[in-house]
């Protein structure tokens, strides 16, 4: 017989502050990685969140955690998704097109939930379910993501989903996507690795990877314009705490002479990297009189991508024109 989940653990909540909770995630997470894994269902883990936390924040927290460490990416499936993937249903009348939506995502609710995994909608729409469950106001947010190095200099189609959640009347970002894990390019699997990066993120940091369909949901004021020209952020550079100062533009001349740029954020025990798309090699580079100042010599090189390493993780594309 299964049991219900409050039978299963108990909290610890009680004991500690609402206030020591906002100022460290990490008293969240734990509890929420204590959770049974097997024998519940979705409502049990709401129920869960609910008795064991009481502010907004928290429970968004638990709610973010919980899907990223338990919900894996649908790769196969993924391989198949395009913008008319998106139009699950067709509708004549705006009453209609309301019935027929919320029918898709429970749908899609239960699927991931039972399944543990999915893509990037399926990651949104669970996130969306579960805090409205828990009276917190979340949207589901359609756009791009810019995440090739093939895309610098253009919009790419339609292919992400993230979230917003009204915390404390402020809209917030999320991306459980990005948050869980990453595509394996040895292997072409999905791979769990855990980020805080992708949790409230700044709206401005948001913006170098993400353009929302409707634009009011960048809330900052920047463009389709701004967008496109960006380099291409990657995933490690929203993951951790370095800041890359380079050319503002992704497409980089020769004729501006040699690539500099500054690394904020590294100790002595970093290293900074770049590659060539043409070459397989990573070069090691020092910085110019200990000042955090890279110089790459781009004379040898014709048009190709370049690549910033911080300790062997990719950070940051350009792409190199004559």
């Amino acid at each position: 017989m299964k049991l219900p989940l409050q039978y299963f653990f108990i909290s610890v909540f009680t004991i500690l502050s609402s206030s020591l909770f906002s100022q460290n995630h990490q008293l969240v997470d734990n509890i929420v990685d204590n959770y049974p894994k097997v024998g519940i269902n979705l409502d049990d883990v709401v129920l869960a969140i609910k008795n064991d936390f009481t502010t907004e924040v928290e429970r968004t927290r638990a709610v973010f955690r919980w899907v990223a460490t338990q919900i894996s990416f649908d790769t196969e499936l993924g391989k198949t998704m395009d913008y008319k993937s998106l139009k699950a249903f067709s509708y004549t009348t705006e009453a209609e097109k309301i019935l027929k939506e919320k029918k898709f995502k429970e749908d899609l609710v239960f699927q991931t939930f039972t399944t543990r995994k999915t893509v990037c909608h399926g990651y949104a729409v669970l996130v969306e379910y579960m805090c409205h469950k828990l009276n917190i106001e979340a949207v589901v947010i359609t756009g791009v993501l810019k995440s090739d190095p093939s895309e610098i200099g253009q919009m790419p189609v339609l292919n992400h989903a993230w979230n917003a959640v009204k915390i404390n009347g402020e809209w917030k970002f999320l991306d459980v996507t990005l948050a869980a894990g990453f595509i394996s390019s040895n292997t072409d699997t999905f791979k769990f690795d855990y980020t805080d990066g992708y949790f409230f993120t700044d709206p401005e940091l948001f913006f170098l990877n993400h353009f929302p369909l409707n634009e009011k949901w960048l809330l900052i004021s920047k463009s389709k314009k701004d967008f496109t020209h960006l380099p291409c952020y990657l995933r490690n550079y929203i993951k951790f705490d370095y800041h890359i100062d380079g050319p503002e533009s992704g497409i980089y001349s020769k004729k501006n002479g040699g690539f500099t740029f500054n690394v904020k954020g590294i100790d002595q025990y970093d290293s900074v990297q770049y590659s060539l798309n043409s070459r397989d090699n990573q070069k090691i580079l020092l910085e110019q009189d200990y000042t955090k100042e890279y110089l790459i010599d781009l004379a040898a090189i014709s048009n190709d991508f370049l690549t910033i390493y911080i300790n062997d993780r990719p950070m940051i594309v350009y792409k190199i024109i004559d």
